[in-house]
């Protein structure tokens, strides 16, 4: 079974849940600053790069969004995938819509498998994530896409698993 951890997540409880509903195969934690150890893991913020923290991935889900990671990524020996708002980020949210989001490949993705995902746009529909009660109380919609649906079908991509 492939672990997907998240790190430095300001939102992880409604990322871990978007990734359980995208991969219920999928083994989702919230992983510890200090030891991070997973088979892709989600990079949300560079303060969890502080200190002695020691990471132990196949690939990782990183923020483009935030320029500290960048400076940091010295730790992690594999990065599969960047998402974000970031022109040059892997992959982005080109539309959103009230009932999903269209995602843009900008780049080449490689997988776990050693395939990559080309560049290509699909539709996610939000529809049963975006209406739970916790949601729709803690984030506004576009927050939920950039901070949960984002890192979790760059995740999702990464593992191969996700079928477009």
């Amino acid at each position: 079974m492939i672990t997907v951890g998240i790190i430095g997540a300001a939102h992880a409880a409604e990322t871990l849940r978007v990734m359980g509903g995208l991969l219920p195969e999928m083994n989702v934690v919230h992983v510890d600053f200090e030891s991070a150890e997973a088979d892709v893991l989600i990079i949300n913020r560079a303060p969890a790069f502080q200190g002695n923290a020691s990471v132990n991935c196949r690939a990782a889900a990183v923020n483009a969004d935030d320029a500290r990671i960048l400076k940091s990524l010295r730790r992690v020996s594999t990065v599969t995938a960047t998402y974000g708002f970031n022109s040059k980020a892997s992959l982005t949210a080109s539309s959103v819509r009230d009932d999903g989001v269209v995602f843009c490949v900008q780049r080449p993705i490689a997988t776990l498998s050693g395939t990559s995902v080309c560049q290509q746009e699909f539709v996610v529909k939000t529809s049963g994530y975006w209406e739970s009660e916790t949601a729709g109380r803690l984030l506004s919609y576009p927050q939920f896409v950039a901070y949960c649906l984002l890192p979790a079908v760059t995740a999702a991509l990464i593992t191969g698993k996700l079928l477009l």
